[in-house]
């Protein structure tokens, strides 16, 4: 991943059993964006935006986003980020794939590792589970995320989306795809837009950090600390 350009890739593929597990099916697809791969990893990291920007989708109570409990922890050189949120409003993807009432309980998980994210979201019916049981019914979504640089300012974006059905609706893994791919397309939009802003306004522009964006900070953080590893080998090979 970080390793001098045109090299061969330092780390196997990752495992992903859900592209096999029979209980999902899965679509996928690809992007070029023209913006850094570290702003999609910042987009991925904090699921705050989606109250905000996918109301089509996968939004919900923006404030509920804003203000979910959350947990950022560290291990190595991953990261992991797990937001809860009971009680809050179905949004029209999920409720497209699963009969839920007035409200859902969610619960969301990114794992950042150096070479992909994994974000994997449920719901449940209030009351049907507990959102800290890994074994928990209700709706799934698995994401997988590979993003790969390809200059300082261009990456390429590959991902894939999991899903489950319920018994007794009719197949929704289409319904599913096609609403992730539109999710995605916003995202692009998004991210483009905010790197133009970033070349045109350049050092005038102040950075704020706020407490969502914990997972960022922290893989920005792991992503600095090896690029400065490296360079301290190329150093001392030179």
């Amino acid at each position: 991943m970080l390793s001098t350009e045109g090299a061969a890739p330092t780390k196997e593929a990752p495992a992903y059993p859900h592209h096999d597990d029979p209980r999902y099916k899965f679509g996928s697809g690809a992007y070029h964006y023209d913006a850094p791969y570290q702003l999609i990893h910042d987009n991925l990291l904090n699921l705050s935006h989606l109250g905000y920007v996918h109301l089509k989708t996968i939004c919900g109570n923006a404030r509920q986003h804003m203000n979910a409990q959350m947990k950022v922890t560290a291990e190595g050189d991953c990261v992991k980020v797990v937001r809860l949120m009971p009680g809050t409003p179905p949004p029209p993807t999920y409720k497209a794939a699963w009969p839920f009432g007035e409200t859902c309980d969610r619960w969301q998980e990114i794992k950042f590792d150096l070479t992909h994210l994994r974000i994997w979201t449920d719901a449940i019916e209030p009351g049907h589970g507990a959102l800290d049981d890994s074994n928990r019914g209700g709706f799934h979504m698995r994401g997988f995320h590979g993003i790969t640089p390809e200059t300082e300012t261009t990456a390429h974006y590959f991902w894939s989306m999991a899903s489950n059905r319920h018994p007794d609706m009719p197949e929704t893994i289409d319904t599913v795809i096609e609403q992730t791919k539109f999710t995605f397309d916003e995202d692009k939009t998004v991210i483009e837009a905010q790197h133009r802003n970033m070349v045109q306004f350049g050092q005038q522009a102040t950075w704020l950090d706020i407490h969502v964006d914990a997972g960022a900070v922290r893989a920005c953080r792991v992503i600095a600390r090896l690029l400065e590893q490296q360079r301290h080998q190329e150093l001392a090979q030179a």
